[in-house]
């Protein structure tokens, strides 16, 4: 196995079912971060973190969707409340702050920060990025961040995207993040992909060839949750439920041939599929795309739809225009140039293409 693939144990601690803010607790049991060569910024802010005074604070893993950001800093999180038993810590999202801070402007109530915060020791925010468009959320983050560092508070973050690139937080915020360590939190490679999977095969009592597993780390460029997916499928094909006895299990260079040209073979997907699949995924239903509302999300989740229609489908777009409500095909290329243009800009936004993407493609095979 590649020896630049490195572990790193999480005491994981998981969030209330609600989604709401809750205190870490230790215990639970022991996950893993895996990483190769091209997160090794991942394991230098690890073992900054176990020193009793990090030189960085705040910590931000910032980086695609799926690539295990926040299991990361949950688990670094609770990691960290093991090494300070009497500490209190939090957890929160960038939704639920800028729900909080909304509903009281809203009902012109003051939110009482001090109360909530004076005794705690850390802090975890995931998905910062779910604070675009909020400015008033942001800026009364800015204040509770000024708050925990100069009182040596530790606070953590995640982020999709470099927050230096997202256009949507305020220079303000922006500044209070890149003062401490920006972490980006890469895909794995071909190398560390190929390594996974012996790793994963081995510890399934699978005898994997190193060429199998490199054709499988080439053909598939997936993150480790879905590697360990697909790598689940194969066993099962040709092993079946169970393995036979006396028989022995072995994954060569014709099994991930074979394989991978099942896999690569899925139909297309039709465009009542990625329209279905889109209305899903932004939570509006799928006749809201065909209609004439611009309420935000659901303006977002028909562009979403149109791109990946016209992407994955190779539809005209009189034919796309149709499907979604009768649109003019010249009204189809004005949504896919905006949505191109917001795509280049917003690393939010790629990543939330990239995620829908992967899920009509799944749905197709």
């Amino acid at each position: 196995m590649n020896t630049d693939v490195f572990a790193i144990g999480l005491p994981w601690a998981p969030s209330a079912q609600d989604g709401s803010s809750t205190e870490t607790t230790p215990g639970g049991a022991v996950r893993r971060f895996l990483g190769g060569p091209e997160n090794r910024l991942v394991r230098t802010a690890v073992e900054a973190l176990d020193h009793p005074h990090p030189p960085w604070n705040p910590v931000v893993f910032y980086g695609p969707t799926a690539t295990g950001k926040s299991h990361l800093a949950a688990g670094l999180l609770a990691r960290w409340k093991q090494s300070h038993p009497d500490s209190q810590v939090i957890t929160t999202t960038g939704a639920d702050f800028s729900r909080m801070v909304t509903t009281a402007a809203r009902r012109g109530e003051p939110v009482d920060f001090m109360s909530m915060w004076q005794s705690v020791d850390a802090l975890l925010i995931d998905n910062l990025h779910e604070l675009a468009n909020f400015p008033s959320a942001q800026e009364q983050l800015v204040l509770r961040l000024d708050e925990l560092i100069a009182s040596d508070r530790l606070v953590l973050a995640t982020c999709v995207g470099n927050p230096l690139e997202n256009f949507s937080l305020t220079r303000r915020l922006v500044s209070r993040l890149s003062s401490g360590l920006l972490v980006p939190v890469e895909p794995p490679s071909a190398a560390t992909r190929q390594a996974l999977a012996l790793h994963f095969a081995m510890q399934h009592q699978v005898d994997m060839t190193a060429a199998a597993a490199k054709q499988l780390a080439e053909a598939f460029s997936t993150n480790l949750p879905e590697l360990q997916g697909m790598l689940l499928e194969l066993f099962a094909r040709e092993f079946g439920a169970a393995p036979q006895l006396g028989k022995m299990r072995r994954i060569d260079s014709l099994a991930a041939r074979r394989f991978i040209s099942a896999k690569v073979t899925g139909r297309t997907p039709t465009l009542q599929a990625i329209s279905s699949a889109a209305a899903r995924y932004y939570q509006v239903k799928i006749t809201d795309l065909r209609g004439p509302s611009r309420r935000q999300s659901i303006v977002a989740a028909r562009d979403a739809g149109i791109y990946l229609a016209r992407k994955l489908t190779k539809s005209s777009f009189a034919t796309i225009g149709k499907h979604f409500g009768g649109r003019d095909h010249t009204t189809i290329m004005h949504s896919i140039q905006k949505l191109e243009t917001r795509r280049k800009r917003e690393a939010a936004t790629q990543s939330a293409l990239d995620e829908l993407e992967r899920l009509i493609q799944r749905q197709a095979q």
